[in-house]
């Protein structure tokens, strides 16, 4: 409890915008192909900035986290496939990406892993300059990136196709 009642008023207020736009995610919406690259620009640069921060842009921080968006870009291409957009108006480059939880996990798992690292850091620093630790981070920060590059790469392909 000591935890959640030191939490700054402004973690909360995040938390709830990621929410919201999760649950808006949930019903099919029609979206257009600028409006996809988004979330994977936002919260790409929000991990690179927070990667930066804590480890630095050194081969080993960038290589771990590009591996890790790597694996996520090939899980959110196949995850994109077995529920596919659906072309509406390939000139205006407009789409319906079909509703699911897929979204609101990807921004839930990305808010708690930040939050968690916080946590973690103010309790005890030491506990995140441990490899294991900083390799988790990395991979999991860098896969939750990824799945929403591979939807997006999803996407642009069904435009490339039907043009």
């Amino acid at each position: 409890m000591d935890i959640l009642a030191h939490t700054p008023f402004w973690v909360w207020g995040m938390l709830f915008y990621v929410s919201v736009v999760g649950i808006f995610f949930l019903k099919d919406r029609t979206s257009t192909i600028s409006k996809a690259f988004i979330a994977p620009i936002v919260l790409g640069a929000w991990s690179l900035i927070a990667v930066q921060e804590q480890y630095g842009l050194t081969p080993y921080s960038l290589g771990v986290w590009l591996l890790g968006v790597m694996i996520g870009t090939f899980l959110g291409r196949l995850f994109t496939q077995q529920n596919p957009p659906r072309l509406v108006d390939a000139t205006k480059g407009i789409f319906i990406i079909p509703g699911g939880i897929a979204f609101l996990g990807v921004l839930l798992t990305f808010f708690l892993l930040r939050y968690t690292r916080g946590v973690m850091l103010s309790i005890n620093p030491v506990l995140m300059q441990q490899a294991h630790m900083i390799l988790l981070d990395l991979v999991v920060t860098g896969v939750l990136i990824g799945f929403m590059i591979g939807r997006l790469i999803e996407c642009l392909l069904l435009f490339r196709k039907n043009k």
